[in-house]
């Protein structure tokens, strides 16, 4: 019998996209202290019934794209005090744009202040034979201008679009059930 392990909760998904009309209705969108607020009432709420469970922030969209804003986004809840509570720190990362890593005041800057591990929880590339190329560049990339990350997640695990347009693991498309990436991994 298999046992499921729960790594940790992760509070919420991307507050700083305004398409998710919840995020509007929260006014988290354009507030990082008000999603702030809200991690914290669920990390006490939390706490209360699973005190040695570990919290984990809702990664914004990709810390690369929309730069700076959503960067800006990201260093508005690390001055806000998010490394108190929080046990890793999440990003999402997606796309080829390394530059925003490396520029003075960019990402792996501003990422350095968090005494926390980093967890990448959504990456990842469209198409099924793409994806093995761009972990092993992408990945290796960021670990090595972030040795704070601990952890990737790929983005996603199966899906019915296209192969060539899709980003998972597993596709249900015929002809075209997995990746390069999927292969790589099962070896």
């Amino acid at each position: 019998r298999s046992r499921t392990r729960l790594a940790a909760y992760q509070i919420w998904n991307e507050p700083n996209d305004d398409g998710n009309p919840h995020n509007l209705l929260l006014e988290l969108d354009n507030s990082p202290s008000n999603y702030l607020a809200m991690l914290r009432e669920a990390d006490n709420a939390i706490d209360a019934i699973a005190p040695s469970r570990k919290i984990v922030n809702a990664a914004t969209t990709a810390i690369n794209q929309n730069y700076p804003e959503t960067l800006e986004y990201n260093q508005a809840l690390i001055a806000g005090g998010i490394d108190s509570v929080v046990d890793a720190y999440a990003i999402h990362y997606y796309g080829k744009n390394y530059l925003n890593v490396i520029l003075e005041g960019g990402i792996a800057d501003s990422l350095q202040s968090i005494s926390k591990p980093i967890w990448v929880t959504e990456s990842g590339e469209r198409g099924a034979n793409k994806q093995l190329a761009y972990v092993e560049r992408t990945w290796t990339f960021l670990k090595s201008e972030i040795p704070s990350i601990q952890r990737f997640y790929y983005y996603q695990h199966t899906e019915a679009s296209s192969a060539s347009r899709g980003y998972g693991l597993k596709n249900l498309t015929p002809g075209n059930s997995v990746s390069d990436l999927y292969l790589y991994l099962i070896r």
